[in-house]
C-alpha cells in the first residue's frame, strides 16, 4: 500500500498534471499502484463515496451554467474539486452505463447491453470487488429495480440494498424509492462501519415522471425535471453533512455523475434510450476529495467508464489494467480517450438497427443507416449532419472515428440477451415489465425514420405503467396500425385488456405475441393467463404447458399450471407448481400474493389463506395484503378477523378489483344479500365495470331472478371455471 503513505500534496500535484495546470519534471509521475492490495486495508486509507445521479443533464446544474438550478451542494463539490466539461456515458441506458462505470469497460466488453434482460457476468471484476478485496467495507443503496442485485452489479459488496416497496415509476414502470429512503438507507448503513469503507449511493428521482415532493412541487411547478434534482441535491447535502458528522467527510474521495442524460424534446426525444446525442449521453462528473486539486476545470472529453480505475486509484488501489478508457488521473502526455457509446434498445426493442457513437475533442459520429458527423465545436446542438445533403463531406476525421468504433465493437463480446437467469426473468415477468428474452423481428431501419413511433410508444408505455388504460390502447393501437410486428405494443394491449376485465381483445394481442416469438416461454404464458381469464381452461393449461416445455423455470408458467388441478390434476401436482414458483422468486411478496391468488381461485382457500399470511409476515405494512386477507376472513365469516384487516387496509379496500373479490367471496358463503350490494355499489360507481356487471347478472340469475339480470343487461356465463377477477395477473 505504497500510495497511502504518499503525500497529499503529490497527490495535488500528480493530479494538476494531469489537468495541465502545472509543469513538473519528467520524473514525477501519477500514482500508479504495482502492489497487491492487502486483505485488511489500513486504517488511515481513505474512504470513497460514489453518487450517481439518474438521468441528469449537466446543463441542469448550476455550475454547469444552468442559472435557474437550485444546486448548490453540487456546486459546491465542483468549486472545492475537479469539475469535467465533457464527460460522457456509454450508454443512455441506466443498467448497461453503470456496469461500465463499477468495470471499467464498455458494453461491448462488459456485456449489458439492455436494461432488465441482461446480467453483469460473474467473471466481470467490479470495482466493489476490488475494495472488498482490499479489506475495505462496501455498500450499496440503490434507487430502483433496474439497478436490482439480479442484475449482477452486487458483485462485491458486503451490503447491497435494493428493498423499493410498492411505488412504480410511472416513467419506466420500474420500482422505485424517493432520494430521502435512499439518502436515510445509506446513513444507516454508514452507523455500522468501523473501517474504510466504499459506498455507492444511487438516486432515480431525476427519471421520468417528474413529480418532486414538496416544497420543490411548488416552487418548480413550470419545470419539475429540475425540481427533482435540487430535491436530489437537497438529498445529497443530506448524506454529505451525515458523512461529516461521523467525522468521515474530510478522508473521503467523492465522485458525482449520472448515467445519462434526458432528451427533454431535442432532436424529438422526450426522454432517452433511443439517440445518442449529447442532450441523452453528456453526463456531470465531479471527483473532490483530500489532495484533489479545487477549482480545477477539465474540458478533454472523458468516459464515465474511467471512474472504476480512477476511483481504485485514489483509494490507493491497483486494478483495471485493461480498462477500456483508463484512468482520469492519466499523465497529461497520455493518449486521448475517444468515448464510446452505444443503445441497442433500437434493435432489441423495435428490431431497428442498433446506433453506436464515438467521439474525438471536437467531432462526434454516431454510426447509423444513415451515418451522423457533427463538427461539436461549432455545432454544439447537433444540427448539421457533415456527412448529409449536396454538400456532404468525406473527410478524414470520419475514416479515423470509424476505425476506432470498428475496433471497439471487433474487441466486443456476441450480443446474448439472455444473460439473466429464470429467477431474474420470473419476476420481471410477475411485476408486469415489459420484457423478453427472446429476440425482436429485425428490419434494420433507421430510428431516426422511427422516431415518431418511438415517442408514441413511450407516451403508451408511460400511461399504461400510470394506469392510464384508454390512453395506453390508443396510442399503443396508432403503433401496431403502423408497425403489425411491435410485440412491446402487442404486449402492452394485451395487458391493458385483461387488467380492464377485456380478455377478449386480450386474445388477439396475445396470439400475435406467440406469433412473432413462439420461443418465448412469457408470451406463452400471457396467452395462457388470457386463456384462463376466458374461461377456456384447457386451452390456458396448454398455452402454460408450452411456456414450460421452453422454460421449465418460468414462473408464470407454474403458476399457471396449477389450474391443471381443475381439469382432474392432482393436489400434490398443484403444490409442487406452487412451491416452485415461490422457490424461483426466493419468496418475493408479489409472487408469494399470486400463488395465495390461484390457491384462492382453485377453491383451496386454506392454502390461499395461509400464504396470503406469509406474504404479509414479509410484509406487514401492507395494505394490498391486509384487504386479501380480509376477503378470506370474509369467506370463512370471521367477522373480527375481516373488521381488523379492512381497518389495516386503509384506501385498498375501496378499490374496484377488491370490492368484487369480496363480493365473489360472500356470495361463496352464501352471504347473497351483501354480495349484491357491493356489486350494485360499484356499478353505479363505475357503470363501465364489466366485471361488477357479470357478477351481479349471475347473483341475480342464482337466486332465481333471472328478468332482473336481463334488466341490468344479461351477459352469458364464461364456459368452463372462472377465477376470481385479477387471479394469476
Amino acid at each position: 500500500m505504497g500510495i497511502l503513505r504518499r503525500s497529499a500534496g503529490l497527490l495535488a500535484l500528480s493530479l494538476a498534471v494531469a489537468c495541465n495546470q502545472v509543469e513538473v519534471k519528467p520524473e514525477v509521475a501519477p500514482p500508479t499502484a504495482a502492489l497487491p492490495a492487502p486483505e485488511q486495508a489500513p486504517l488511515d486509507a481513505p474512504d470513497v463515496l460514489l453518487i450517481t445521479i439518474d438521468t441528469l443533464r449537466p446543463d441542469h446544474v448550476g455550475v454547469y451554467g444552468a442559472e435557474r438550478a437550485e444546486t448548490p451542494v453540487l456546486d459546491g463539490l465542483a468549486r472545492a474539486g475537479i469539475r469535467f466539461d465533457q464527460a460522457f456515458a456509454s450508454a443512455p441506458l441506466t443498467l448497461p452505463s453503470h456496469a461500465s462505470m463499477m468495470t471499467g469497460l464498455y458494453p461491448p466488453r462488459h456485456g449489458v447491453r439492455h436494461n432488465g434482460v441482461f446480467r453483469l457476468r460473474q467473471d466481470a471484476e467490479t470495482l466493489a470487488e476490488r475494495f472488498q478485496a482490499a479489506g475495505f467495507e462496501t455498500g450499496a443503496v440503490v434507487g430502483a429495480f433496474v439497478l436490482s442485485a439480479q442484475f449482477g452489479l452486487a458483485q462485491g459488496f458486503d451490503h447491497y440494498d435494493d428493498e423499493f416497496g410498492e411505488r412504480r415509476s410511472a416513467g419506466s414502470g420500474f420500482q422505485e424509492r424517493p432520494a430521502s429512503e435512499v439518502t436515510d438507507r445509506a446513513l444507516a448503513w454508514l452507523e455500522g462501519v468501523r473501517g474504510p469503507s466504499f459506498l455507492w449511493v444511487h438516486y432515480y428521482d431525476p427519471h421520468a415522471d417528474y413529480k418532486p415532493p414538496a416544497p420543490f412541487d411548488g416552487r418548480f411547478a413550470d419545470r419539475p425535471y429540475d425540481g427533482e434534482i435540487a430535491y436530489v441535491d437537497r438529498e445529497v447535502g443530506r448524506l454529505l453533512e451525515g458523512l461529516e458528522a461521523r467525522g468521515r467527510l474530510a478522508n473521503t474521495h467523492i465522485a458525482v455523475t449520472s448515467d445519462h442524460g434526458e432528451g427533454l424534446g431535442e432532436h424529438g426525444e422526450s426522454t432517452h434510450g433511443y439517440f445518442l446525442y449529447d442532450t441523452v449521453l453528456r453526463v456531470p462528473l465531479i471527483l473532490r476529495g483530500p489532495g484533489v486539486p479545487a477549482g480545477l476545470r477539465r474540458s478533454e472529453p472523458v468516459s464515465n467508464t474511467a471512474l472504476a480505475p480512477t476511483l481504485a486509484a485514489l483509494a490507493g488501489l491497483g486494478g483495471f489494467e485493461d480498462s477500456d478508457t483508463g484512468s482520469l488521473l492519466a499523465p497529461a502526455d497520455a493518449p486521448p480517450v475517444h468515448p464510446y457509446a452505444e443503445t441497442l434498445a433500437t434493435e432489441l426493442d423495435f428490431g431497428w438497427a442498433p446506433l453506436h457513437a464515438i467521439r474525438d475533442a471536437r467531432h462526434a459520429l454516431i454510426q447509423a443507416p444513415e451515418p451522423e458527423l457533427y463538427d461539436v465545436e461549432r455545432d454544439p446542438g447537433q444540427q448539421h449532419n457533415l456527412l448529409a445533403g449536396p454538400a456532404a463531406e468525406s473527410t478524414s476525421v470520419h475514416e479515423e472515428l470509424e476505425s476506432r468504433l470498428a475496433a471497439i465493437l471487433e474487441a466486443g463480446r456476441p450480443v446474448a440477451r439472455t444473460a439473466i437467469d429464470s429467477e431474474t426473468a420470473a419476476r420481471m415477468e410477475a411485476l408486469g415489465y415489459l420484457v423478453t428474452t427472446q429476440p425482436t423481428r429485425r428490419t434494420g431501419m433507421n430510428p431516426k425514420d422511427g422516431q415518431r413511433w418511438i415517442e408514441l410508444s413511450m407516451d403508451a408505455l408511460g400511461a399504461y405503467f400510470g394506469q392510464r388504460f384508454d390512453e395506453a390502447r390508443e396510442k399503443a393501437l396508432k403503433v401496431v396500425a403502423e408497425f403489425p410486428d411491435s410485440g412491446r405494443m402487442h404486449g402492452v394491449l394485451a395487458r391493458i385488456a385483461v387488467a380492464s376485465g377485456r380478455p377478449d381483445e386480450a386474445r388477439p394481442h396475445a396470439e400475435a405475441l406467440v406469433r412473432l416469438q413462439p420461443e418465448s416461454a412469457d408470451h406463452h404464458s400471457l396467452l395462457g393467463l388470457v386463456h384462463l381469464k376466458l374461461g377456456q381452461l384447457e386451452a390456458a393449461v396448454q398455452s402454460f404447458e408450452a411456456g414450460l416445455a421452453l422454460d421449465g423455470d418460468h414462473y408464470g408458467a407454474h403458476l399457471g399450471a396449477m389450474w391443471k388441478r381443475k381439469l382432474g390434476g392432482s393436489l400434490e401436482e398443484a403444490d409442487l407448481h406452487a412451491a416452485r414458483a415461490i422457490e424461483l422468486a426466493a419468496g418475493d411478496v408479489a409472487i408469494l400474493d399470486r400463488v395465495a391468488e390461484t390457491w384462492e381461485g382453485l377453491g383451496e382457500y386454506e392454502r390461499a389463506l395461509a400464504t396470503y399470511q406469509r406474504a404479509l409476515a414479509e410484509r406487514p405494512d401492507s395494505q394490498h395484503l391486509h384487504m386479501r386477507l380480509a376477503i378470506q376472513y370474509a369467506r370463512l365469516d370471521d367477522r373480527e378477523s375481516f373488521l381488523r384487516h379492512v381497518r389495516q387496509a386503509g384506501p385498498a379496500a375501496a378499490r374496484p378489483d377488491m370490492r368484487n373479490r369480496l363480493g365473489i367471496a360472500l356470495a361463496a358463503r352464501g352471504a347473497h344479500r351483501e354480495a349484491e350490494a357491493i356489486f350494485r355499489e360499484l356499478l353505479a360507481q363505475h357503470p363501465g365495470n364489466q366485471l361488477a356487471r357479470l357478477n351481479l347478472v349471475r347473483l341475480l340469475e342464482l337466486t332465481g331472478r333471472s328478468e332482473e339480470a336481463a334488466t341490468i343487461g344479461s351477459v352469458p356465463p364464461l364456459p368452463g371455471p372462472q377465477p376470481p377477477a385479477a387471479a394469476g395477473s
